[in-house]
């Protein structure tokens, strides 16, 4: 589910379905002809951080997009925990041999028409729920990704395969930058010639400094991570997300108006139809659009609809709205912000700057952050404060 960013091969769920692609047109069986002795990896992070390893030995590119580059020559006889047959080149110890093995026994076409069967069969009326053919779990998906492999080895796609790609690749799921790869290549691959994305591994990425700003999920918190095809859809994932969150936010320490970004992008349903999913072709985003406080924080409305001016939120004083339905469409992402919107060294409650007996303010035992003058005022600011507390 992670990603570093947002290429090609540039995320988990690329290599998972490579994994796949491997075993169904029959890599695995040719590694085991070849004497493979298989890699024991105690966990799937194990078998990321080795492929990640290839990733960063292989040969570095300047340029993210359209360029062919030549294979190496014949390898030197390996060693058989050194054989890994793969349909991406830069994870392929042996990408010419396995090259002529896709084209002289027409695998790849034939592994290319089963998931092509599979995409009809998603029309409407087929086999197969519509919505699938646009998903990134689904065939479209895969068919462009298995081409887009292929090309890696230069290994051959007739017109009709290109066409296919053509007329899906910006609709299954793929990320803005992958799409936009994807159309280069599909302008100018040449059979027989390699080509080269020009995608980097996740450690190559990390030393460079990471993706752009705007493209991180968690801006501000030192992380990598940016959005993913299938982004809050592996739940046991999510909750290492979000620990990882909360870890990093008592470390940053960042503002409100962020934790309340990080919270919606945590939140991210990733199976819900009514919930947006991230951008193939501008800047990835889910998050509802924040509009500036001058303004409703609804619908970004300058006045009532009856012509008068914008009302306050009656807590925090700030956030202006036109109407009671836009200030309740914006409640779930305001409340994480709203009562924190009172400064930290005043009661997070009432506003008082110290206790009735004059005492200092006691801070919240969980964030050490939030201060009250009294268990009443904390009680009554748990409801709203909690939802940034756990991550504080």
């Amino acid at each position: 589910m992670g990603a570093w960013g947002l290429s090609l091969f540039q995320c988990d769920l690329d290599f998972d379905i490579l994994l796949e692609l491997n075993e169904e047109t029959g890599l695995e069986k040719l590694e085991k002809v070849a004497g493979k002795v298989a890699a024991k990896y105690a966990d799937a992070a194990r078998r990321r951080m080795a492929e990640n390893a290839k990733l960063r030995e292989g040969p570095s590119f300047e340029d993210v997009g359209a360029k062919h580059h030549h294979l190496p020559g014949p390898p030197p006889k390996q060693k058989p925990d050194e054989i890994n047959y793969s349909l991406y080149a830069k994870l392929c110890s042996d990408p010419e041999k396995v090259r002529t093995y896709l084209d002289a026994s027409g695998t790849l076409s034939s592994f290319l028409r089963r998931l092509h069967k599979w995409m009809l069969d998603c029309r409407p009326g087929g086999l197969c729920d519509e919505s699938l053919l646009h998903d990134c779990w689904g065939p479209g998906y895969r068919y462009c990704l298995t081409g887009a492999c292929a090309m890696t080895l230069g290994a051959k796609l007739s017109e009709a395969e290109r066409s296919i790609m053509r007329k899906y690749y910006k609709d299954v799921g793929f990320m803005r930058d992958a799409v936009k790869q994807l159309e280069k290549a599909l302008e100018g691959y040449v059979n027989g010639k390699p080509w080269d994305f020009g995608s980097k591994g996740l450690e190559d990425t990390m030393r460079d400094g990471g993706a752009k700003e705007e493209d991180q999920l968690f801006p501000g918190l030192g992380m990598f991570n940016t959005w993913a095809p299938d982004h809050g859809r592996r739940k046991p994932e999510m909750q290492r997300l979000r620990a990882m969150v909360k870890n990093q936010i008592a470390k940053q320490r960042p503002t409100p108006e962020q934790i309340a970004e990080y919270m919606e992008t945590l939140s991210f349903d990733g199976y819900s139809k009514k919930t947006s999913t991230p951008s193939t072709t501008s800047t990835p985003t889910a998050k509802k659009q924040d509009w500036p406080n001058d303004v409703c924080g609804g619908c970004g409305a300058k006045k009532r609809h009856d012509g008068e001016e914008l009302d306050n939120c009656s807590k925090c004083l700030k956030r202006k709205y036109c109407s009671r339905k836009c200030q309740k469409d914006d409640w779930k992402a305001h409340k994480l912000v709203c009562t924190v919107a009172r400064p930290n060294n005043v009661c997070g409650s009432c506003g008082a700057e110290q206790r009735e007996d004059g005492g200092e303010l006691n801070y919240c035992s969980r964030c050490k952050v939030r201060r009250y003058c009294s268990v009443q005022c904390q009680k009554d600011d748990w409801k709203t404060h909690k939802e940034v507390c756990k991550v504080a």
